[in-house]
């Protein structure tokens, strides 16, 4: 790996599983001007396109948009698997996720985990001897990704089992939507491939009360006057999915991290239950 100055319309982004937040480009845009750019993106080595972007996309819109010419890049040489294994583990590893978006990245990481490491899946063939020569130590997809994000072995099972059984189409409709919490993923990962689709183009025409009757969930239906369904408010949209994700995080800590949580919260006075 080299760090140096390169050109910045020379790095290439390509299609990128998750897309860049305004609001956080901005923020990184403000520290910038500031400071600088205190953490270098990484790339690929330079192909016939460009150097292809490994992590760091964020930080690169920012300085795109400061009229930046050139950025300080970490460059390695990987090979195109290994690029998005990279771009996963940047990630599952060190960013705040929706559900969803969780379920993308784990069933992506899986799929380039197995592909460059197919002696490791579920009845691979572990008595070859490329396999007792060569990759002895080798860890599943699962025990690795343990290790790389730091989550718990339930969680990355569940995360990949929800990006496995949902279509890409659908769970991309319903990212950041009041369907994107453990809860919902979860009843759209038993529905069949049709009903799923039918979530999906309720989502795209704003139609929440047909996707809840697809999933067919215990929520209230939506109330209606003239004819005329009025649904939640963004607000309360907004709400149920950080409710969600505070559930979310909860479930995927560690006990140590749960004990620790609460003892932050009683130093700040609330009075909360010691409980697993």
């Amino acid at each position: 790996m080299t760090g140096r100055s390169i050109p910045i319309d020379e790095v290439v982004v390509g299609g990128r599983l998750r897309a860049t937040d305004d609001a956080h480009v901005e923020t990184l845009m403000e520290s910038i001007r500031e400071v600088g750019l205190l953490h270098t993106i990484t790339v690929a080595e330079r192909g016939e396109g460009g150097f292809p972007l490994i992590a760091g996309a964020h930080r690169l819109e920012a300085c795109k948009r400061l009229g930046h010419t050139e950025i300080e890049a970490n460059v390695v040489t990987l090979s195109e698997l290994q690029q998005k294994l990279a771009e996963c583990d940047e990630n599952l590893a060190g960013t705040v996720l929706t559900p969803t978006e969780r379920a993308l990245f784990t069933s992506m990481r899986k799929s380039v985990y197995e592909a460059l490491h197919p002696e490791t899946k579920h009845g691979g063939d572990r008595r070859s001897e490329d396999f007792k020569s060569s990759n002895c130590g080798l860890a599943s997809f699962t025990r690795d990704t343990v290790a790389k994000t730091k989550r718990s072995r339930s969680s990355v099972e569940r995360d990949a089992h929800r990006g496995r059984a949902i279509l890409p189409e659908v769970l991309a409709a319903v990212k950041g939507t009041e369907f994107d919490t453990g809860t919902y993923l979860d009843k759209l990962a038993k529905l069949a491939h049709e009903d799923q689709r039918k979530v999906g183009e309720f989502m795209k025409s704003d139609n929440p009360v047909g996707a809840r009757v697809t999933l067919n969930t215990t929520d209230p239906p939506a109330p209606e006057g003239d004819n005329v369904r009025h649904f939640p408010s963004a607000m309360t949209h907004i709400v149920r999915r950080e409710l969600g994700r505070l559930a979310q995080a909860w479930d995927d800590a560690s006990e140590e991290t749960r004990q620790r949580f609460l003892r932050r919260l009683e130093k700040r006075g609330l009075k909360v239950p010691r409980v697993g």
